[in-house]
């Protein structure tokens, strides 16, 4: 313990590369902590069915926002000593990974947990009360999930087709994140239309307002001209402020596992929400890990570089004699020192870090959230390379969880909340949703922009009923009496249940009909089977208890309207069943049928799987930083006398063109780059 607060001490350095790392992941988070707050907050507008403020303040100011407090400490705190740690074990500084909520989980787990709980509890203080304790049961689900996976399960990830982990996540971002957070800049076009717009001109454009060499966060900025032109048009209210400031005093962490416990069985009818999300956030924490291809390209040359190093130091001239390059000339001083720049230099841009350790933590991270009060989960940022390239070491993560667990004990969120509007929040939170659907589309070929759309609808249909539900009810509060009832609505209301598992089924069946992986298609309808049978996706209870007749709220009600009758839970389970039949029968077929194309087998359809490897080769390398950059030191100290023996040669033919040796030794380092990459994934 005294060992590790020493080298914590030692290790905390704060740079200003750091504080505009700070200045930006502190406004990533509040900006997602704002707006969902603002959603559960909305909760308290519903005329005879609204949550009393009374209620809504002890349960945000009281538990959620302590909850967030001591998750992002404790997150942070551990990601700077990480960091730490891994400076001193390597020789090299590393930059913290930022640490934050999971934007997209947090407004699932709102709109599609404590809302749909809400309306049909006949909303009121019970209703919220409820929904929150289901919320906390599926974030603590949720971070079971990652945490298994971090250990054991990291399979699914190499079996599941990256776009149906990817598109479900989009489908959130779209709607949830996108078409609700905008509409309320919309209704309040002067403010809103502003910060829209200025989302673009900082993260797109480019454009940073500033003085001298410092320019504002994208978020900040955006904030900065939202205030002002919300006091300016009367869009803030000073009455606002001034209840809010009632709410500054301590609140202090609450143990919430019992009241969590309480309601645990509930959960069972939101399953086909939890399980997508959990596996999501573990693809999550991957990609940050590897935030693109080219990252992993490094990682190649800098395994490639440290297998050479080491074959020359244990084979001597056996190298230089299966090379293309002269052997008088294969190690010269010059080479040597651009191939250890080489090293600094792709090195120095990235940090490989522990990949299992990163998505275990995340996962602990989300459970001790629920524990403490919070809904939300967290999880590491994609921000990593920026902050590195900024220069910031570990100090902006250790100072945003400080922050953050001052702010959110002692009731400062809530004043923050008071002095900023919807309307400036709402595009801030737009741009994540804008950037994980770019990071979806960048990431999956274009054959499969088809089911990538396809595979949003879930989450627009579900946002759909969602705005549809705050709509007047019934008088028992079981339905919206202005919805169509109909057979439209009812496709709506099917794909809404389990929303975000029944893209991930969509879409993992659409992949492989595109790509014409006909047993993989049967394999994924007969799993969406197996999620419809016990009535996870598609009817709005699970179980077996309304198997065989409808059971929509339009069916259920005080003053019942017509069912519809052919969209029962058996329905939708023997729908898939013919699925899987029909791809049976194309498999069969396409073996003596030549006009069925053959399959589509490319890297594309195993890039999580290379993503996980490609990491692991990544913290190999980087357990080896320190040896690689003594043996390229000590080769060129070597041959420093052999470089200034031949400079002061006086018959001197030609001058070696270390240039054009080094692209040589490049061109020899790609040829059996396949196969040192193979050996270096097969001993990760």
């Amino acid at each position: 313990v005294v060992k590790f607060f020493q080298d914590f001490k030692g290790g905390l350095s704060m740079t200003g590369g750091d504080c505009g790392a700070l200045s930006q992941l502190f406004f990533d988070n509040l900006s997602t902590l704002l707006g969902t707050l603002y959603v559960i907050q909305a909760l308290g507008s519903f005329g005879d069915i609204s949550v009393s403020k009374e209620v809504l303040d002890e349960y945000i100011w009281g538990k959620i926002a302590p909850g967030v407090g001591i998750t992002l400490f404790l997150g942070n705190v551990y990601y700077s000593w990480q960091a730490i740690r891994l400076t001193n074990e390597h020789g090299r500084q590393y930059t913290a990974q930022p640490y934050g909520l999971n934007t997209p989980a947090a407004f699932s787990f709102v709109f599609n947990i404590i809302y749909a709980v809400f309306f049909e509890e006949g909303g009121g203080d019970a209703g919220f009360i409820k929904g929150y304790k289901v919320a906390l049961a599926a974030n603590f689900i949720t971070g079971l999930i990652l945490t298994f996976l971090g250990c054991f399960g990291t399979q699914i990830l190499k079996v599941v087709p990256p776009a149906a982990l990817l598109v479900p996540i989009a489908g959130i971002g779209f709607a949830f994140l996108g078409l609700e957070q905008v509409s309320y800049s919309i209704a309040a076009p002067i403010v809103g239309y502003s910060t829209i717009m200025w989302v673009y001109l900082g993260w797109y454009s480019g454009v940073r307002v500033g003085w001298g060499e410092y320019r504002c966060p994208q978020a900040l900025q955006v904030i900065i001209i939202g205030v002002i032109l919300g006091w300016a048009t009367g869009l803030s209210k000073p009455a606002d402020v001034e209840g809010a400031a009632k709410l500054v005093k301590w609140w202090g962490p609450v143990f919430t596992g019992g009241e969590m416990f309480a309601d645990f069985g509930l959960i069972a009818d939101y399953l086909g929400i939890v399980i997508p999300i959990g596996i999501s956030a573990a693809a999550t924490t991957l990609m940050c890990l590897g935030k693109s291809e080219n990252i992993f390209h490094s990682a190649r040359i800098t395994s490639e570089v440290l297998i050479y190093f080491h074959s020359i130091s244990a084979s001597g001239p056996s190298i230089r004699k299966r090379s293309r390059v002269s052997p008088a000339n294969f190690i010269w001083p010059a080479p040597c020192v651009q191939i250890s720049n080489l090293f600094l230099l792709v090195f120095a841009r990235r940090d490989p870090f522990p990949v299992r350790e990163t998505m275990i933590v995340d996962g602990l991270g989300t459970c001790i959230a629920s524990l403490m009060g919070s809904p939300l989960g967290t999880v590491v940022y994609i921000g990593h390379p920026a902050h590195k390239a900024s220069g910031a070491k570990v100090g902006y993560s250790f100072a945003n969880g400080i922050i953050y667990i001052i702010m959110s004990w002692v009731g400062l969120l809530a004043l923050i909340q008071s002095l900023v509007n919807q309307a400036t929040i709402g595009p801030i939170v737009l741009m994540v949703g804008l950037m994980i659907n770019q990071e979806c589309l960048d990431f999956m070929p274009s054959r499969h922009y088809a089911a990538y759309i396809v595979g949003l609808f879930p989450c627009v249909y579900d946002w759909t009923a969602n705005v549809s539900g705050r709509a007047p009810l019934t008088d028992d509060g079981t339905y919206n009496t202005n919805t169509p009832g109909g057979p439209g609505w009812i496709g709506v209301l099917a794909w809404k249940r389990g929303s975000l598992l029944v893209s991930m089924l969509w879409v993992a069946i659409l992949v492989q009909v595109i790509d014409r992986q006909w047993k993989l298609a049967t394999i994924w309808s007969l799993i969406a089977a197996a999620f419809a049978v016990f009535g996870i996706i598609h009817v709005p209870e699970a179980g077996f208890e309304n198997f065989a007749k409808p059971f929509w709220e339009q069916c259920t009600g005080p003053d019942p309207v017509a069912c519809w009758e052919f969209a029962e839970q058996w329905m939708f389970f023997v729908s898939y069943l013919v699925l899987a039949a029909t791809f049976v029968l194309i498999g069969i077929a396409a073996k003596t049928d030549k006009t069925i194309e053959e399959p589509v087998d490319d890297e594309t359809r195993h890039a999580f799987d290379d993503w996980y490897k490609d990491a692991k080769v990544a913290s190999i390398v980087g357990r080896n930083s320190k040896s690689i950059s003594f043996m390229a030191e000590k080769l060129v100290k070597e041959k420093k006398t052999e470089e200034e023996s031949i400079k002061n040669q006086e018959k001197k033919e030609e001058t070696p063109d270390y240039d054009a040796q080094f692209e040589t030794f490049m061109d020899l380092m790609k040829e059996p780059s396949t196969k040192v990459v193979a050996l270096a994934k097969e001993e990760a």
